[in-house]
């Protein structure tokens, strides 16, 4: 399985490979991928109704932000989600059996994702747009 996180803004995404859909496991993946991140640029997060948000309690006092979620059947309201999802579709197809990867190669993925221009940021990769707003929010 395979954990995505988009900041809806600049759309840099995070990714991190899972075991299972453990509640504890997204968690300690999520607190992984973030943890080099200040806490005051991530203003809420929203996510979907899976078993594997349970503890969003535990995301909230972590983060020291909100967690929504999304209405049931509404994919449009994580359009940004499900958008960058989409393009993850193309190196790992549905039914990819994520046992047969790693995080290294996840990671490629993403280098390749988060530097490819996007037309909604004028053209600038993801990456530029978010060390952009890195650098307005934390000088």
């Amino acid at each position: 399985m395979l954990a995505t996180f988009v900041e809806r803004k600049t759309r840099f995404l995070y990714a991190v490979l899972m075991p299972n859909r453990k509640a504890v496991t997204l968690n300690n993946a999520l607190f992984s991928a973030l943890s080099n991140l200040p806490k005051t640029i991530i203003k809420s997060l929203t996510v979907d109704r899976g078993k594997e948000f349970a503890k969003y309690e535990d995301i909230e006092k972590y983060l020291e932000t909100d967690v929504y979620f999304a209405d049931p059947y509404s994919s449009w309201q994580r359009g940004t989600n499900e958008n960058t999802n989409g393009l993850l579709r193309e190196y790992f197809p549905k039914k990819f059996n994520f046992n047969t990867t790693d995080q290294d190669e996840v990671n490629h993925v993403l280098n390749l994702l988060n530097h490819r221009p996007r037309k909604c940021l004028g053209y600038k990769t993801p990456y530029e747009a978010f060390i952009n707003e890195l650098n307005k929010c934390c000088t």
